[in-house]
């Protein structure tokens, strides 16, 4: 019976990796790139395109990096990667919202990104009661 509920859980988890996934992908103009080393997937990155009335922009919603594959400079080559490509579209900013630690702070500002002084991220979380 665990064993059944075990399965379901993890099933359960795949469909809402696969349903984020998803619905990233469809957004209208969005821009997904999968990494490879020697035929081995090591990550990928999903954003979209935007546009505003004075430029285009990218919006990086997610980067993933394989655990095995973190802090071997697979992320910093992949964000690279992401930046010619997108420059290539007529993009001329890139934003994203990122975790505030030091290590995804160090990791941005290293490839030339910087903290909006202008802008917050707000949020308001409901507790299933």
């Amino acid at each position: 019976m665990s064993n059944t509920i075990i399965h379901t859980k993890m099933a359960v988890g795949l469909m809402r990796k696969h349903k984020r996934i998803h619905q990233v992908m469809t957004t209208p103009d969005a821009e997904c790139l999968v990494q490879y080393d020697n035929g081995k997937m090591t990550g990928f990155v999903m954003g979209y395109y935007k546009e505003f009335d004075d430029l285009k922009a990218y919006f990086l919603e997610e980067i993933v990096i394989f655990a095995e594959y973190q802090n071997k400079e697979y992320g910093t080559a992949f964000l690279k990667e992401l930046e010619a490509v997108v420059r290539r579209n007529g993009v001329e900013h890139i934003e994203l919202i990122s975790v505030n630690d030091e290590h995804h702070m160090h990791f941005y500002k290293k490839l030339g990104f910087y903290a909006a002084g202008n802008l917050a991220m707000m949020g308001k979380h409901f507790k299933n009661e």
